[in-house]
């Protein structure tokens, strides 16, 4: 992956994707995501970081392999993640990573296609208000958003079963605690997990999981339990945020 621009400039450019969010509001939003892409943050913002990461006291200074955010309802925090895969798709080129004819893929899964689609539209109103991003959409479907240069935002529901093939840049599974997770299962979010990993080993692309706190179990509470507050790997950021 190449960076176009920096996550940090685009954010506050609104020709760009600085009305994507804005304002004092989304700050905290804003400094977890530029961490996340491996960038240097400022004093004040390593404070921030500090508080909703559980006290990890420096940024990752690299890209994450895996981004987590456990928020309440209206954190902002499905915005937050299709303001970054947007970034990804518009604005960091991939062509080194693909064949020729071969397809990068933003793919959006939730519990249901009609969630996943409901995240997705962040991303793609986003690309729609900005003439700049707007130029590069070749087609669109009601799931899915084609641009130049290979890539695509799809929606789907989640299933293991059909999650293997795709050759990702990101992969954004939202409210992920409200998954099947018990162990009999016929589709698990581990399982889920397990397929959708090596669409990214290609391009080493990120995975963007998002969940409320309520009923936290399966691979959400395993990643909090594990990463959070915990220095231990710079590449997985677990984020918690209240509603």
């Amino acid at each position: 992956m190449k960076k176009n621009v920096s996550l940090r400039a685009a954010l506050g450019d609104r020709n760009l994707l600085g009305d994507g969010l804005p304002g004092d509001s989304f700050s905290a939003w804003r400094t977890i995501l530029i961490a996340a892409m491996g960038e240097e943050l400022m004093v004040e913002e390593r404070e921030v970081f500090a508080k909703l990461t559980g006290g990890r006291e420096r940024e990752p200074l690299e890209p994450v392999e895996l981004l987590l955010i456990v928020a309440g309802r209206r954190s902002g925090k499905s915005r937050a993640l299709s303001v970054l895969a947007t970034y990804l798709a518009c604005l960091c080129d991939w062509s080194e990573h693909l064949y020729i004819g071969e397809v990068g893929t933003a793919l959006y899964q939730s519990p249901t296609v009609r969630q996943a689609s409901q995240a997705l539209r962040y991303a793609t109103d986003l690309i729609d208000h900005v003439d700049l991003l707007k130029q590069t959409v070749e087609n669109r479907t009601s799931d899915c958003l084609t641009l130049r240069r290979s890539i695509e935002l799809t929606a789907t529901a989640a299933n293991w079963r059909y999650s293997r093939g795709s050759t990702c840049i990101c992969c954004v599974l939202d409210e992920t605690a409200f998954f099947h997770n018990s162990e009999d299962s016929a589709n698990s979010d581990e399982e889920l997990l397990t397929a959708l990993m090596p669409s990214l080993s290609t391009t080493s692309g990120l995975m963007l999981i998002a969940s409320s706190p309520k009923d936290m179990q399966g691979i959400v509470y395993q990643l909090h339990r594990k990463h959070f507050g915990k220095d231990g790997d710079p590449r997985i950021l677990v984020v918690q945020a209240a509603s």
